[in-house]
């Protein structure tokens, strides 16, 4: 197999983000008088905010609500942190000639912000984020709008996800998708066609 183009997923995949993500959520549905239980943590990891409340809070909140909710926590533009080894990867990447995409939930303001803090906002050729899709993950639609802008066959493209709910959408889509262990574990992840705990396990067959 050879693989031409890289999309990363951004939250659990190039930062850390997943456990902040759900702190601030679960603090904005405090302020309503809602509990956001510990146990939903996994649940929620890879699908867009607005998709997670309507699934599991759906019965109590509007849909304005939940407009608002969603609106309040884009806000929260934290500079998280990178995933370990990930710049290295991206660099490793690039000296190898792949090219690289990005395909999140998550808004552009975020992310642009994000990967400008960590000096890697130039080395993606394309990227998909919240703003231009409807249906979050599992849904495809994501890494269809993706393989699109790669301009590349589905079967040239590989992609490094974190969640099951992003796995299933990888997959849906056709494309080979490699799960890291930064929030999920294997057993969870074994939808995926490589399951690794680290970059460093993914460079050693990449190329």
């Amino acid at each position: 197999m050879k693989i031409n183009t890289i999309i990363f997923d951004f939250d659990g995949v190039i930062v850390d983000s997943e456990r902040l993500k759900f702190k601030d959520l679960k603090n904005l549905l405090k302020k309503r008088g809602l509990n956001l239980s510990d146990s939903f943590f996994k649940e929620m990891i890879g699908k867009k905010t607005k998709y997670f409340l309507i699934n599991k809070f759906g019965d109590k909140l509007t849909n304005k609500q939940i407009e608002k909710i969603v609106a309040e926590r884009n806000k929260y533009a934290h500079n998280y942190k990178p995933i370990p080894g990930v710049k290295s990867f991206i660099d490793y990447l690039k000296k190898n000639k792949f090219k690289l995409g990005l395909a999140t939930g998550s808004r552009k303001n975020v992310v642009n912000k994000n990967i400008n803090n960590l000096g890697i906002k130039n080395k993606f050729s394309f990227k998909v984020t919240g703003e231009e899709f409807k249906h979050s993950k599992p849904s495809p639609e994501v890494y269809k709008k993706a393989i699109r802008k790669s301009k590349d066959p589905a079967n040239k493209i590989a992609v490094i996800e974190d969640s099951v709910a992003g796995v299933k959408s990888a997959k849906r889509a056709g494309l080979y998708c490699i799960a890291i262990t930064t929030n999920q574990n294997k057993k969870e992840l074994k939808g995926a066609d490589l399951i690794v705990n680290s970059f460093k396990e993914i460079k050693k067959i990449i190329v």
